[in-house]
């Protein structure tokens, strides 16, 4: 989702959601073959830009994985709440940028 609000420049936020059993952790964030480099690597060439010199605009924030089970989600437990509330934020619609010739996909049923 794009997003800006009091800094200069336009930033986004994505959510993946994978498999545990095929991607366990986001691994080493200075090698190219840990999930981390994957996704930095995805990034670096969506935006024209040569990896590794420009990973470092791929931000992971603390806390950012988050495991869920059939149960948690049935019984809106930990951690599937707290998946959701993080979820709901990025969904905000204060600083989403709409218009301006922009195309946007997101949307929010939270």
């Amino acid at each position: 989702m794009r997003e800006q609000n009091e800094s200069a420049l336009q930033h986004y936020h994505v959510v993946i959601i994978l498999n545990k059993a095929a991607y366990y952790s986001l691994g080493d964030f200075f090698a190219p073959e840990p999930l981390a480099g994957k996704i930095q690597q995805a990034w670096c060439r969506a935006a024209g830009l040569d990896y590794p010199d420009y990973r470092g605009l791929v931000e992971f924030p603390e806390n950012c994985g988050y495991w869920l089970s059939r149960e948690s989600v049935y019984n809106r437990a930990l951690p599937y709440t707290e998946f959701m509330q993080r979820a709901a934020y990025l969904a905000k619609e204060k600083t989403k940028i709409r218009g301006a010739g922009y195309r946007c996909f997101g949307s929010s049923q939270v």
